[in-house]
């Protein structure tokens, strides 16, 4: 989303693949750091699609939507039962992750900047010009490259790949995905 339209692309995006990035790179840290965590991970998943499910479930009228739901709902609790996958019955907070991974300086530096841009906070409703200085979009777009990196770099030495194959890799499945040939 950030790439394209480079710097010029609307704060609010920025700022949303800034905190994205930073959180997956956090999430990334955590989930290497343990079998435990990686499987806490893989909680979250059936977790995120339930309460979707239940809060479908909780604001349909129509009693077969709700039937439908149900049974999905069902389908997926057996398969994850099948799979290992227990429902979490807490989720870490972004906080808890950053002091888990030893990067709660960074949380605290940059999360209250990301929440101002993607929330609806009183300077981005007030004063939506202030954020358009261009010292917000190079700080946001230099943030997501470097945790991107950060992620990259992390993924090569535990999974033993070369970051510029996968660096590779992930430009030919952007251009591919938008239909472009890459620029020499």
């Amino acid at each position: 989303m950030a790439n394209c339209a480079g710097l010029e692309t609307p704060i609010e995006i920025l700022g949303l693949v800034a905190r994205n990035t930073f959180e997956l790179y956090l999430r990334f840290l955590h989930v290497l750091a343990s079998a435990e965590n990686c499987q806490r991970w893989r909680n979250e998943t059936l977790t995120d699609q339930l309460d979707i499910y239940d809060g479908f479930e909780a604001l349909s009228p129509d009693q077969a939507a709700i039937a439908e739901f149900s049974r999905e709902i069902r389908r997926v609790e057996t398969r994850a039962q099948e799979l290992g996958i227990e429902r979490a019955r807490r989720l870490p907070t972004v906080r808890e992750l950053a002091q888990q991974t030893g990067l709660d300086s960074e949380y605290r530096a940059f999360f209250k900047i990301y929440s101002k841009l993607v929330h609806p906070s009183a300077l981005a409703v007030n004063s939506p010009a202030t954020l358009q200085a261009p010292m917000y979009h190079v700080t946001l777009s230099l943030n997501t490259q470097v945790y991107g990196w950060f992620m990259m770099d992390r993924a090569g030495e535990h999974f033993i790949v070369s970051v510029d194959d996968c660096r590779r890799n992930a430009m030919a499945r952007f251009w591919a995905a938008v239909g472009l040939k890459p620029a020499n």
